[in-house]
């Protein structure tokens, strides 16, 4: 009898437990109850992409506008070839969405969109070898401040052959390589420190501007500068400290 009581009041301790949603990899289900990243039953398997070792998958599915609701790291993002809607995930206010691995693979032939607000503190960052990836496009708002750039890229992370739409901000760090990348400044800047290097992309500043810090480099990148605005009078390319042009074509409008 004794027995049997100790074993009923285990299981109702157990009942009593909260439950404890766990960070895994998971893919984004066809019809989610709701937009948000971190609600569980949005995934399959139940539970939340959030962790360094996790994958978040995207698919076929019909709510394709996703934020997140906390910071949130994961080791890569993946849109498979159902991935034929394309998705637009955001950072939302005040909160980060880190990428520490393998970074964004997009197998879905779409471009698939990211968007942050440097204003209002979204920040989207890579870190390790993570890569921006191939037909992603990022659209970053707010004001230009060095301190509160929307997209950072840390380690030896690279912008891949990703396209940015910049009113805000992106800084490249330690050895980090804006690598293929298209950069479209529009008001926003593109900064580089550390001994990062602008690698073989292209970037058109207009009104807005790139500035290498430290040891960067613009190495084989293509630049053309149209010219401050009244509202972006810092416009155009700024080489600081030890930074050098490399082997970069810079084209002055």
């Amino acid at each position: 009898m004794k027995t049997l009581i100790i074993a009923a009041i285990r299981c109702f301790l157990l009942f009593l437990a909260p439950s404890v949603t766990y960070a895994i990899s998971a893919q984004w289900d066809l019809d989610p109850i709701s937009r948000n990243w971190n609600t569980a039953a949005n995934w399959t398997p139940m539970g939340i992409p959030n962790g360094a070792a996790d994958t978040a998958t995207f698919g076929l599915s019909n709510t394709t506008n996703v934020s997140i609701s906390a910071d949130t790291e994961v080791n890569a993002i993946t849109f498979t070839s159902a991935a034929t809607n394309p998705y637009t995930i955001t950072a939302r206010p005040g909160l980060t969405l880190t990428i520490s691995g393998v970074g964004i693979v997009n197998n879905s032939g779409t471009t698939q969109n990211f968007v942050t607000d440097s204003d209002t503190a979204g920040h989207i960052k890579f870190a390790n070898n993570a890569t921006a990836g191939n037909g992603t496009a990022f659209t970053n708002s707010g004001s230009v401040e060095f301190s509160n750039t929307s997209v950072e890229f840390f380690n030896s992370s690279t912008a891949g052959s990703a396209t940015f739409t910049n009113e805000g901000g992106v800084t490249f760090n330690d050895t980090s390589s804006a690598a293929n990348g298209i950069f479209n400044n529009s008001g926003g800047t593109t900064f580089f420190q550390g001994s990062s290097t602008a690698g073989n992309a292209t970037f058109v500043n207009n009104g807005g501007g790139t500035i290498f810090f430290n040891s960067s480099t613009a190495g084989n990148a293509t630049i053309t500068n149209k010219g401050a605005t009244p509202s972006t009078p810092e416009g155009g390319t700024l080489f600081s400290f030890t930074s050098t042009a490399g082997s970069a074509t810079i084209n002055n409008n």
